[in-house]
């Protein structure tokens, strides 16, 4: 391996990441826009997590060997942050949910639609990411990328995705959401997420998404997953477009399942299979110390597993019972962890 110091690595990062951002805004076309600094989470939602202007980020959680690596501490211009669509495009788009007292009211369908753009966006952007690190571990170090053939598909998959959403808000077709769960609970929990997740499998391991499946006729499917700590209360929803009946299985194991049930597993699903979401610095310490929670938000993150080559295609029997472990970690979305 090269000898190459943490500032050096730091530095590959940064420049690998902007490596394939776009020349034009991928909503309206327009060359060479003014990009505009967009949120994926809204800046009214992420400021009810902050202390003295900074949010910590998931790599607090994630494995020590990646600390140092990313900054554990954002302030809200920086966090969760993404460059593909341009200014007036983020200001026209997202004007129905992007507003703290529409938000704290069950959504209607346009909402839905918005909130679905916005992550498969943030989607997009960290594909450019992902291709960016994985070139620059692999050229660098000579890293083995166990993940590495499969980011076309992942690619193919968004860009169809957005298609299909683009045609629904600029073309008005007809697109529906099954609404799986909305909440307005009467604390202010410590995490914030506004995310597109692919589930590999319902809560009695069986499959949904095979991840590994090379065959471009079998799409991903994805979940919207919302978390808004706000001022005075939170709001935390689960949906999921109805064309995509590969869910139609989880949505019936989910609806029987009651409130507080439904929260753990929506919190399981965060910190299993997302690193892009974000916690309130003074959370309690247990949290960051928790063997637990660490080893769950490690094992699928990207930088973990480009440097550890932990994730093999090959065995991935162990991704099936995800959803049975989720009583193991404390779950943020309890009362118990409460800002206010």
């Amino acid at each position: 391996m090269v000898d190459v110091s943490l500032i050096d690595i730091k530095k590959g990062f940064t420049q690998s990441s902007k490596k394939y951002r776009p020349d034009k805004c991928i909503i309206c076309g327009k060359v060479n826009p003014k990009f505009c600094n967009s949120h994926s989470v809204p800046r009214f939602v992420l400021k009810n997590i902050t202390d003295n202007g900074m949010i910590t980020q998931s790599i607090s959680l994630i494995s020590d060997n990646a600390v140092n690596l990313v900054a554990d501490k954002k302030g809200i211009r920086n966090t969760g942050t993404f460059h593909n669509i341009c200014v007036e495009c983020d200001g026209k788009v997202f004007s129905d949910y992007e507003d703290p007292i529409a938000i704290k009211r069950k959504p209607n369908m346009k909402l839905l639609l918005e909130i679905a753009i916005k992550n498969t966006l943030f989607s997009i952007e960290k594909k450019y990411l992902e291709k960016g690190v994985n070139e620059y571990t692999k050229e660098t170090f000579g890293a083995p990328q166990p993940l590495e053939e499969y980011y076309k598909y992942d690619w193919n998959d968004m860009c169809s995705r957005l298609l299909r959403l683009k045609k629904a808000l600029i073309n008005k077709r007809k697109i529906e959401f099954e609404l799986l769960f909305w909440a307005k609970l009467d604390y202010v929990v410590p995490i914030a997420c506004q995310e597109e997740i692919v589930l590999f499998a319902d809560l009695e391991g069986h499959v949904i998404n095979d991840v590994f499946d090379k065959d471009l006729r079998h799409k991903m499917q994805c979940l919207n997953l919302c978390i808004y700590p706000l001022d005075d209360c939170s709001v935390v929803m689960l949906f999921v477009d109805k064309s995509y009946t590969k869910y139609k299985p989880f949505s019936k194991q989910f609806n029987e399942k009651d409130f507080d049930t439904k929260l753990s597993i929506i919190n399981y699903i965060v910190l299993s299979l997302t690193e892009d979401y974000y916690i309130y610095p003074n959370i309690k310490n247990d949290i960051f110390k928790n063997n637990s929670v660490k080893q769950i938000c490690s094992d699928l993150h990207l930088v973990h597993s480009d440097f550890a080559g932990n994730i093999d295609p090959k065995d991935s029997s162990h991704l099936l019972y995800l959803l049975k472990n989720r009583m193991k970690i404390p779950n943020l979305l309890s009362k118990k962890y409460a800002i206010k």
